[in-house]
């Protein structure tokens, strides 16, 4: 609900200053480790590790599912901030699915996916789990007691 807008030019600099006053609901949310699940061979699971980390499917023996082949000497690269929601498949592996894909409104959503991120105090993470939180879209959100996952990729 946006409460005030306030808008003053100043002569002195020739700028404008435009100042925003909005009431904002305040959410909490407590992160808590888990054993790492078991993640589905997803296209949008090695199209994320590809982007993060230069994981190939074809490496995934060699390197493990949630281990970046890098060595520590590489620099990481810049890797841009993205997120999506979580859903289960049959054999309760994980499943990232893009935010803008269709099917993510039509299956049961258990939690949201970052990647980019160096932890979970990271401003997106925390804006992820406020959309999947707030959203209205998603018809079938599967929360325990109002808890969800959280994958923040490498």
């Amino acid at each position: 609900v946006m409460d005030e807008v306030q808008v003053a030019v100043s002569q002195k600099n020739a700028k404008l200053v435009v100042a925003v006053y909005a009431r904002v609901s305040s959410l909490m949310f407590a992160a808590t480790s888990i054993l790492a699940p078991r993640i589905a061979d997803s296209a949008t699971h090695w199209e994320v590790m590809d982007e993060c980390c230069g994981a190939k499917p074809e490496t995934r023996f060699q390197t493990g599912l949630t281990k970046c082949p890098y060595d520590d000497e590489r620099v990481p690269k810049k890797v841009p901030v993205r997120s999506g929601f979580l859903t289960l498949d049959q054999t309760r592996r994980l499943v990232p699915v893009k935010e803008n894909d269709a099917a993510a409104t039509q299956i049961p959503i258990v939690g949201v996916w970052v990647s980019g991120v160096t932890n979970v105090t990271h401003l997106a993470v925390w804006t992820a789990c406020c959309r999947f939180v707030k959203t209205t879209s998603l018809t079938d959100k599967a929360t325990q007691r109002g808890s969800f996952l959280c994958l923040v990729y490498p």
